[in-house]
C-alpha cells in the first residue's frame, strides 16, 4: 500500500488551483458555469451584501454587474473576492464606480468571440501625431492608460469598406478608449492631431489573435503587439 505523504496532498491541491486559474487565463467561462462559481464561493453572510445582474452586451456577449454594500463587514476584501473569482472565471473588471452606500463593479468577458481578421484586407487603428514615430519604429503595443475603462492592455481596431464609415468607425472608438471624457470632445474635434494608421491583415502573424469589442460593433481589439512591417500611413 502506497502511503499519501502531506505534502504529496498539498502538491495536487496546487496542480489543481493552478489548473483552474490557468483555465481562467484562456477561455471565459459560459454564463450558467460562472453562475454556479460565484454561488459556491460566497457564503450566505457574504451574499446578502452582494447583488448580481448578468446582461447581454451590443455584440453576442455578456457582462456581469455587481453591486457590493459598504455595510459589509468587510466589503474591501469582498471585492477582492469578486476580483479573484471572476478572474478565475476569465472575465476582467471594465468599469466601477461608488456612491455612499455602494460600489458598483463591471466584468466583461476577457476573451470575447475570435475574430477573423484576414476576410478584411486592412484594419484601422487611430493614434496622435505624436506618437507616430515610435509607432512606425517599434509597432504598435497594448495599453491600459485611460481612466474610462479597467481593461488589461489592448490595441483598439476598426474596420468598414470605404473611408467615410472607418472615420466614423474611428470616432467612435476614441469615445470608446481615449482617455478621459473631460478631454474627448475637444480632442476628437481637432482631428488633425490625429492620424489614421491602416494594418496590412495579410502580413499579420496567424498566432495573433483578435477579439470582437462588446462595446462597439465595428470594433475588434488584441492584446498582442503588431509589429512596424504591418503598419501603413493613411491619408484618411
Amino acid at each position: 500500500m502506497i502511503k499519501i505523504t502531506e505534502k504529496d496532498i498539498q502538491r495536487v491541491v496546487k496542480m489543481t488551483i493552478d489548473n483552474v486559474l490557468n483555465e481562467g487565463l484562456i477561455k471565459t467561462y459560459s454564463t450558467d458555469e460562472t453562475i454556479r462559481v460565484i454561488l459556491k464561493t460566497f457564503n450566505d453572510d457574504e451574499k446578502k451584501n452582494l447583488s448580481i445582474n448578468k446582461e447581454d452586451d451590443k455584440v453576442g456577449g455578456y457582462y456581469f454587474d455587481f453591486y457590493i454594500s459598504k455595510n459589509a463587514e468587510d466589503f474591501q476584501k469582498l471585492i477582492y473576492k469578486v476580483g479573484q473569482v471572476m478572474n478565475t472565471c476569465g472575465y476582467t473588471e471594465s468599469l466601477k464606480n461608488e456612491n455612499e452606500n455602494l460600489i458598483w463593479l463591471r466584468y466583461q468577458m476577457k476573451f470575447n468571440k475570435l475574430v477573423n481578421v484576414k476576410q478584411w484586407h486592412y484594419i484601422y487603428h487611430a493614434t496622435s501625431k505624436r506618437h507616430l514615430e515610435k509607432i512606425m519604429k517599434y509597432g504598435l503595443s497594448p495599453r491600459s492608460n485611460n481612466s474610462c475603462f479597467s481593461y488589461p492592455p489592448r490595441v483598439y481596431f476598426v474596420y468598414g469598406t470605404d473611408n467615410t464609415t472607418i472615420l466614423q468607425s474611428v470616432k467612435n472608438t476614441l469615445r470608446n478608449v481615449e482617455n478621459s471624457r473631460e478631454n474627448l470632445s475637444n480632442r476628437i474635434k481637432n482631428e488633425n492631431e490625429y492620424v489614421v494608421l491602416r494594418i496590412d491583415t495579410s502580413k499579420l502573424n496567424d498566432n495573433i489573435r483578435f477579439y470582437q469589442d462588446q462595446d462597439y460593433k465595428l470594433g475588434i481589439f488584441t492584446y498582442e503587439n503588431i509589429p512596424p512591417s504591418c503598419i501603413e500611413i493613411t491619408d484618411i
